[in-house]
């Protein structure tokens, strides 16, 4: 488990071992989610955005 620090902003830097494993780019959305007492960021699918690789 990493560690983080809650800037005067209110702010988190996300590890950059947990960006690059889960791809996440700058001005990517993050869900934020509260339950008993944890806190969960949830990575947020854009479906504006055409999807990588070939369907057919």
């Amino acid at each position: 488990m990493k560690t983080v620090v809650v800037s005067q902003r209110f702010q988190v830097t996300i590890p950059k071992r947990a960006r690059e494993k889960l791809n996440i780019t700058p001005g990517e959305k993050i869900g934020v989610i509260e339950k008993d007492g944890i806190i969960h960021l949830i990575s947020i699918i854009d479906t504006s955005k055409p999807l990588r690789g070939n369907i057919f």
